[in-house]
Protein backbone atom coordinates (compact mmCIF):
# COMPACT_ATOMS: atom_id res chain seq x y z
CA UNK A 1 0.00 0.00 0.00
CA UNK A 2 0.87 4.01 -0.27
CA UNK A 3 0.52 6.71 1.60
CA UNK A 4 -0.58 9.60 -0.25
CA UNK A 5 -0.51 12.89 1.72
CA UNK A 6 -2.63 15.41 -0.19
CA UNK A 7 -3.49 19.00 0.16
CA UNK A 8 -5.25 20.19 3.26
CA UNK A 9 -8.12 21.65 1.37
CA UNK A 10 -9.47 18.27 0.01
CA UNK A 11 -9.22 15.68 3.09
CA UNK A 12 -9.97 15.86 6.97
CA UNK A 13 -8.68 11.71 8.14
CA UNK A 14 -6.81 8.86 7.15
CA UNK A 15 -8.53 6.92 4.54
CA UNK A 16 -6.80 3.10 3.80
CA UNK A 17 -7.91 2.21 0.68
CA UNK A 18 -6.77 -0.93 -1.00
CA UNK A 19 -3.92 0.63 -2.16
CA UNK A 20 -3.51 4.08 -1.12
CA UNK A 21 -3.71 5.41 2.45
CA UNK A 22 -4.67 9.59 2.33
CA UNK A 23 -2.98 10.93 4.96
CA UNK A 24 -5.32 14.47 5.82
CA UNK A 25 -3.02 17.48 6.71
CA UNK A 26 -6.24 18.89 9.25
CA UNK A 27 -5.38 16.52 11.79
CA UNK A 28 -1.51 16.04 11.73
CA UNK A 29 0.33 18.67 13.00
CA UNK A 30 3.73 20.05 11.01
CA UNK A 31 5.71 23.09 12.43
CA UNK A 32 4.45 24.71 8.94
CA UNK A 33 1.20 23.21 8.10
CA UNK A 34 -0.67 22.31 11.93
CA UNK A 35 -0.77 18.95 11.90
CA UNK A 36 0.53 16.61 14.42
CA UNK A 37 2.93 14.69 12.39
CA UNK A 38 6.59 15.44 11.80
CA UNK A 39 6.64 15.52 7.69
CA UNK A 40 4.24 14.95 4.47
CA UNK A 41 5.29 12.39 1.93
CA UNK A 42 3.98 9.88 -0.77
CA UNK A 43 5.11 6.33 1.32
CA UNK A 44 4.73 2.82 1.07
CA UNK A 45 3.49 0.74 3.30
CA UNK A 46 3.35 -3.24 3.49
CA UNK A 47 -0.31 -4.82 3.61
CA UNK A 48 0.87 -6.34 6.97
CA UNK A 49 1.86 -3.29 9.23
CA UNK A 50 -0.33 -1.12 10.99
CA UNK A 51 0.00 1.47 13.78
CA UNK A 52 3.53 1.82 14.39
CA UNK A 53 4.26 1.75 10.36
CA UNK A 54 2.11 4.40 9.42
CA UNK A 55 3.74 6.74 12.31
CA UNK A 56 6.54 6.06 11.19
CA UNK A 57 6.33 6.53 7.87
CA UNK A 58 4.62 10.19 8.77
CA UNK A 59 7.58 10.94 10.73
CA UNK A 60 6.23 10.52 14.11
CA UNK A 61 3.89 12.46 16.12
CA UNK A 62 4.45 16.07 17.44
CA UNK A 63 4.34 16.95 21.30
CA UNK A 64 0.94 18.01 20.47
CA UNK A 65 -0.86 14.96 18.82
CA UNK A 66 -3.24 13.23 21.78
CA UNK A 67 -1.73 10.55 20.92
CA UNK A 68 -3.37 8.20 23.81
CA UNK A 69 -6.53 9.13 21.98
CA UNK A 70 -5.92 8.03 18.45
CA UNK A 71 -9.26 7.00 16.96
CA UNK A 72 -9.63 4.12 14.03
CA UNK A 73 -13.02 4.04 12.47
CA UNK A 74 -13.74 0.98 10.06
CA UNK A 75 -16.73 -1.03 8.70
CA UNK A 76 -17.50 -4.43 10.27
CA UNK A 77 -20.64 -6.39 9.23
CA UNK A 78 -22.14 -3.61 7.32
CA UNK A 79 -21.68 -0.97 10.10
CA UNK A 80 -19.46 1.63 10.98
CA UNK A 81 -17.69 0.96 14.53
CA UNK A 82 -15.20 3.00 16.40
CA UNK A 83 -11.71 1.19 17.86
CA UNK A 84 -10.18 3.61 20.24
CA UNK A 85 -6.14 2.96 19.65
CA UNK A 86 -2.94 4.09 22.82
CA UNK A 87 -0.78 5.08 20.53
CA UNK A 88 1.84 6.13 22.99
CA UNK A 89 1.77 2.39 24.15
CA UNK A 90 2.47 1.32 20.49
CA UNK A 91 5.55 3.69 20.36
CA UNK A 92 6.62 2.63 23.87
CA UNK A 93 6.14 -1.07 23.66
CA UNK A 94 8.34 -3.34 20.74
CA UNK A 95 6.05 -5.83 20.80
CA UNK A 96 2.88 -3.52 20.28
CA UNK A 97 0.94 -2.74 17.58
CA UNK A 98 -2.81 -2.26 16.08
CA UNK A 99 -3.57 -4.04 12.68
CA UNK A 100 -4.89 -1.55 9.94
CA UNK A 101 -7.26 -2.52 7.15
CA UNK A 102 -9.00 -1.33 3.78
CA UNK A 103 -11.31 1.27 4.56
CA UNK A 104 -10.06 2.23 8.10
CA UNK A 105 -10.13 6.06 8.96
CA UNK A 106 -7.79 7.17 11.53
CA UNK A 107 -7.83 10.05 13.56
CA UNK A 108 -5.52 12.28 16.08
CA UNK A 109 -6.73 14.99 17.42
CA UNK A 110 -4.55 17.91 19.26
CA UNK A 111 -4.48 18.79 22.83
CA UNK A 112 -6.59 20.91 24.44
CA UNK A 113 -4.81 24.31 24.62
CA UNK A 114 -3.73 25.56 28.20
CA UNK A 115 -1.34 24.71 30.67
CA UNK A 116 -2.25 22.08 33.22
CA UNK A 117 0.44 22.48 35.95
CA UNK A 118 0.48 25.98 36.85
CA UNK A 119 -1.10 27.74 39.85
CA UNK A 120 -1.80 31.38 39.89
CA UNK A 121 -0.36 33.70 42.77
CA UNK A 122 -2.12 37.36 42.92
CA UNK A 123 -1.93 39.93 45.53
CA UNK A 124 0.03 41.02 48.29
CA UNK A 125 3.03 38.57 47.61
CA UNK A 126 6.44 39.63 46.35
CA UNK A 127 6.63 38.14 43.33
CA UNK A 128 2.88 37.55 42.38
CA UNK A 129 2.73 35.52 39.34
CA UNK A 130 1.87 32.11 37.68
CA UNK A 131 4.59 29.48 38.81
CA UNK A 132 4.85 25.68 38.07
CA UNK A 133 2.88 23.65 39.94
CA UNK A 134 5.46 20.41 41.02
CA UNK A 135 4.13 17.46 42.22
CA UNK A 136 3.10 17.47 46.32
CA UNK A 137 3.12 21.19 46.65
CA UNK A 138 1.20 22.76 48.97
CA UNK A 139 0.07 26.74 49.94
CA UNK A 140 3.56 27.81 51.93
CA UNK A 141 5.91 25.80 49.12
CA UNK A 142 4.44 28.35 46.32
CA UNK A 143 4.12 31.58 48.64
CA UNK A 144 7.82 30.82 49.35
CA UNK A 145 8.72 30.20 45.76
CA UNK A 146 6.79 33.83 45.22
CA UNK A 147 9.50 35.71 47.49
CA UNK A 148 7.27 34.99 50.56
CA UNK A 149 4.84 37.79 52.29
CA UNK A 150 5.65 41.19 52.88
CA UNK A 151 5.45 43.40 55.64
CA UNK A 152 2.19 44.26 54.36
CA UNK A 153 0.31 41.23 53.79
CA UNK A 154 -2.61 40.37 55.79
CA UNK A 155 -2.30 36.69 57.26
CA UNK A 156 -5.23 35.99 58.53
CA UNK A 157 -7.37 35.61 55.35
CA UNK A 158 -6.66 34.46 52.18
CA UNK A 159 -8.56 32.60 49.78
CA UNK A 160 -7.46 29.90 47.36
CA UNK A 161 -10.05 29.36 44.04
CA UNK A 162 -9.85 25.81 43.63
CA UNK A 163 -9.62 25.57 39.74
CA UNK A 164 -10.13 29.13 38.50
CA UNK A 165 -7.12 29.23 36.19
CA UNK A 166 -8.44 26.65 33.38
CA UNK A 167 -11.20 28.98 31.19
CA UNK A 168 -12.71 25.49 30.36
CA UNK A 169 -14.35 25.68 34.40
CA UNK A 170 -17.39 27.98 34.72
CA UNK A 171 -17.32 27.50 38.33
CA UNK A 172 -14.58 26.94 41.41
CA UNK A 173 -14.79 26.67 44.94
CA UNK A 174 -13.46 29.53 47.07
CA UNK A 175 -11.15 27.73 50.10
CA UNK A 176 -10.23 30.05 53.24
CA UNK A 177 -7.17 29.52 54.86
CA UNK A 178 -5.09 32.04 57.43
CA UNK A 179 -1.28 32.39 56.62
CA UNK A 180 -0.08 32.84 60.71
CA UNK A 181 2.03 29.78 60.61
CA UNK A 182 4.32 30.89 57.21
CA UNK A 183 6.18 33.11 59.51
CA UNK A 184 7.06 30.25 61.61
CA UNK A 185 7.50 27.96 59.16
CA UNK A 186 5.24 25.48 60.67
CA UNK A 187 5.07 23.36 57.54
CA UNK A 188 2.85 20.90 59.14
CA UNK A 189 0.07 23.73 59.72
CA UNK A 190 -3.37 22.61 58.85
CA UNK A 191 -3.90 25.89 56.69
CA UNK A 192 -0.65 24.66 54.89
CA UNK A 193 -2.80 22.94 51.99
CA UNK A 194 -2.23 20.69 49.13
CA UNK A 195 -2.75 22.35 45.70
CA UNK A 196 -3.97 21.49 42.51
CA UNK A 197 -4.17 22.51 39.19
CA UNK A 198 -5.11 26.31 37.95
CA UNK A 199 -5.74 26.81 41.47
CA UNK A 200 -5.38 30.91 41.67
CA UNK A 201 -4.63 31.87 45.24
CA UNK A 202 -5.87 35.66 46.26
CA UNK A 203 -3.22 37.15 49.15
CA UNK A 204 -4.59 40.80 50.40
CA UNK A 205 -3.13 43.50 52.11
CA UNK A 206 -3.47 44.87 55.73
CA UNK A 207 -5.48 48.02 54.34
CA UNK A 208 -8.02 46.19 52.85
CA UNK A 209 -8.80 43.85 55.85
CA UNK A 210 -6.90 45.63 58.38
CA UNK A 211 -9.72 47.91 59.40
CA UNK A 212 -12.24 44.91 60.13
CA UNK A 213 -9.96 44.00 62.75
CA UNK A 214 -9.15 47.14 64.91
Amino acid sequence: MYINISPPAILENIFICRTTILLSLGLWKESFSNRPVQKANVLSIKKDEGVKALIGYAGGLNAEALASGMKVLRTENERQVQRDVNANAILKIADQDYPLFDGDIVKVDLIKPGLSNKIELRGEVTYPDVYELRNGDRLFDIINRAGGVTRNTYLPRAYIFRGAGDSTNLKSDRLEVDLSDINVNNMNSFNNVLLLPNDVIQLFSQGEFGEQHM
